[in-house]
């Protein structure tokens, strides 16, 4: 246990304290607390995040002499405490219960004033926690020498020459040596599992969807699935129990974007389906009311050091925004849009990921902080380049990073440049699986880092009108992430979820034929109405979308169309003469350019745009070629075009997910991401009844559900999501 933080002020949130003389503050304003309850608070500030037995409190505050009734009064005490700082035990934001045995502070813990002789102590409750080395590539200032006498007139010169030398050379050689040892590759010397078995949300950063996780030094703040939607929880970082933190109604799949460098305030932002740009939140770390940056919207931000300022990413455009003013302006206009923002610790540099609009590659890139000089930092050591969501260390001697060089998610370090190294060193790593490790952030204190490691899971189902009930699909096929039937044979085409190729055979895993081979790797594929060929959607790393047909038995690709953008969600028109397509959504490529639906003839490569089908994509065509469906961009609705009309009208609204047709061509099939379940509905086309078909509670133990088709009888097929992933802690020291 530490001894206590030797300050006579601190502040915790909106709150001071006064440790001398007994005052409590809010906003300034001194709250009446009686001294018991005050001594409680001063025994639990002075050791943040450590546990405070109710032993140790009878000793400190009513001695062990005094005979009162102990347990009514320490209770009576907490409870007025809590009522001061308007805490709950609840959802405790500052002071947790630990039953039977005592109380936590959890909220951070700043000295004021004039800092103590030694530094405030947060405790890391590491299990057989390590002692922290000096930070990694830091040379320590060397021990304090007694001051040599002034040499007398009649000492030598020979010999104060000679003294001099052998003193320079000796720091020389000390410093050496703090060199070549501090620049050593860090070496993880404790690998801790901080949440046990939880359901992370490691985010799908191919849909702009990157994950947010963030720390205070105390606790760990990340997204969570409760009851099959996105919220946001924190744990300490010496593990125990998840706690929710209580966002407003108005964010939709809430994620942490940034904490401010004292811990004291988060600034959120929004996951919600299809949207890029949404609203950026301010909300005090220890929970409480949060307030929108004024008219800003964004997909992504962050604290400036001082905390006077927001740096945001709309667009393309990277902007400042003063917290208290509003004025924005803009920073600079990068090559696809930003996101991780983070300051170097010194204030000297912005890093931050680029999505390519056109290739779905992430980069890492760097600015000064007036918006000049962008540019990659890694450009030559990964093609495609798959790296994010990077941070520096606190004392800015290493920036550590997720990367998917050479398969698989892992963080990743760099040496960073200092008066004894010129400039970065080639990326060393720091994990290696057999988890997804994503999302680093290196804690304000000490050698650790935190960060996600994810093993998300996929089961194959299909959902038996008859029954009612769920039933394992493609059971003898390992791997399979999404399937098509044929329409005239009891073929299946499948595509693996470990390396995107596609395959052909029947439901028992028979007679297999992979039919694209990696590295390109396939999104979707479509049977042609005589089942002779497919349609797919398969892009090579680092390239847009292209549509291919490959024959049902095997053979070359042959590439339909080449218009240098991304090609998305074909499907086959009447007698297989034709094809339509779309474009990818706003938020998955291509922001800023048009988006319509097309339809080309296969013969002759003609290619016309469906009448006023602006804003609109993933188009299916109906067996009978009378209709196509579509989606406007946002997915807000479901519409339909008549080809014997020419004309659109609107079938469905919502949050609407991969429409499919029956296939007698009178039903749509649709997933609906608005609601809790994620349910799939019917929509009859001649008189637009909705019916509900099924939704996650068919899982008593998936997270969510995704539909992406329909068996032969006309009941659903698709897969559970499991998203079992956990925080870790990471201590580490310099290399031996």
């Amino acid at each position: 246990m530490s001894q206590g933080v030797g300050v006579d002020k601190v502040r915790f949130g909106v709150f001071e304290a006064d440790l001398r003389s007994g005052e409590l503050r809010k906003h300034g304003v001194r709250i009446h607390l009686q001294r018991q309850p005050f001594k409680i608070l001063a025994a639990l500030v002075e050791r943040p995040g450590e546990l405070i037995t109710r032993e140790d409190l009878r000793q400190r505050i009513w001695g062990p002499e005094t005979v009162v009734d102990f347990d009514h009064s320490l209770g009576t005490a907490v409870n007025k405490l809590r009522e001061a700082l308007c805490d709950s035990a609840d959802t405790p934001q500052f002071i947790e219960t630990l039953a039977k045995r005592g109380f936590r502070f959890i909220a951070p813990v700043e000295p004021i004033g004039t800092p103590p002789a030694r530094p405030l102590d947060v405790a890391t409750h590491v299990a057989e926690s390590v002692p922290l080395l000096p930070p990694p590539g830091i040379v320590p200032d060397p021990p304090a020498r007694a001051v040599a006498a002034i040499p007398s007139r009649s000492t030598p010169p020979r010999k104060l020459i000679l003294g001099l030398a052998a003193g320079i050379a000796i720091g020389l050689a000390v410093s050496w040596l703090w060199f070549s040892h501090g620049s050593r590759t860090p070496v993880v010397v404790r690998f801790n599992k901080i949440t046990s078995d939880y359901r992370i949300y490691p985010g799908e950063t191919d849909n702009e969807r990157f994950p947010g996780v963030a720390t205070d030094g105390v606790r760990v703040f990340f997204p969570d699935f409760q009851n099959g939607r996105v919220a946001l929880a924190y744990v300490l970082i010496g593990g125990g129990e998840v706690h929710r933190f209580v966002t407003p109604p108005e964010i939709s799949r809430p994620s942490v974007a940034d904490i401010s460098r004292d811990g004291a305030e988060l600034l959120i932002r929004s996951m919600m389906w299809a949207e890029t740009e949404q609203p950026l939140w301010i909300a005090p770390s220890t929970g409480g009311s949060a307030r929108r940056l004024f008219n800003v919207m964004a997909h992504d931000a962050a604290w400036t050091p001082d905390r006077k300022s927001v740096l945001y990413a709309s667009g393309q455009d990277l902007s400042l925004i003063g917290r208290s003013d509003g004025r924005s302006r803009k920073l600079a206009t990068l090559s696809g849009r930003a996101y991780w923002m983070r300051y170097a610790p010194d204030g000297s540099a912005i890093r931050f990921t680029v999505l390519d609009p056109e290739t779905r590659a992430t980069s890492l890139w760097e600015i000064s902080p007036d918006g000049k000089n962008p540019h990659p930092i890694l450009a030559e050591w990964g093609n495609p380049p798959a790296e994010c969501c990077g941070d520096w260390t606190a004392d800015g001697s290493y920036f550590v990073f997720q990367s998917a060089h050479g398969g698989k998610p892992n963080i990743w370090g760099l040496h960073e440049a200092n008066f004894w190294r010129r400039g970065r060193s080639a990326p060393f790593e720091i994990t290696a699986g057999p988890l997804e490790f994503l999302a680093p952030v290196p804690s304000p204190r000490g050698d650790q880092l935190f960060c996600i490691g994810a093993n998300t899971r996929r089961e194959l189902f299909h959902f038996n009108l008859a029954s009612q009930r769920t039933e394992p699909y493609l059971s003898n096929v390992r791997g399979a992430r999404r399937s098509e039937h044929a329409h005239h044979s009891d073929r299946i085409a499948w595509i693996s979820a470990t390396d995107g190729t596609l395959w052909r055979g029947k439901e028992d895993g028979s007679e297999r034929v992979e039919l694209v081979s990696a590295p390109l790797s396939v999104y979707m594929a479509r049977w042609s109405p005589d089942d002779r060929r497919l349609l797919v959607m398969a892009r090579q790393p680092g390239s847009p979308y292209k549509i291919y047909t490959v024959s049902s038995d095997g053979g070359e690709l042959q590439l339909l169309l080449d218009d240098g953008r991304n090609q998305a969600d074909p499907d086959w028109g009447p007698e297989g003469a034709t094809v339509v397509f779309g474009r990818l959504p706003n938020y998955a490529a291509e922001a800023t350019a048009p988006k319509d639906i097309r339809v080309m003839d296969v013969a002759t490569k003609s290619v016309s745009i469906l009448p006023e089908s602006t804003g609109m994509f993933s188009p299916r065509w109906s067996s009978d070629g009378r209709y196509i469906a579509a989606m406007t961009l946002d997915q807000h609705r479901l519409m339909v075009f008549d080809r014997n009309t020419a004309k659109w009208s609107t079938v469905a609204d919502g949050i609407i997910h991969n429409p499919v047709w029956s296939r007698d061509g009178k039903d749509l099939y649709f997933q609906q991401l608005e609601e809790d379940e994620v349910p799939v509905y019917r929509v009859s086309i001649t008189d637009r009844q909705l019916q509900r078909i099924c939704d996650r509670n068919v899982s008593s133990s998936a997270d969510s559900i995704e539909f992406w088709g329909l068996a032969p009888d006309g009941g659903p097929i698709g897969t559970f999501l499991f998203f079992a992933a956990d925080v870790y802690g990471l201590n580490w020291k310099r290399g031996e």
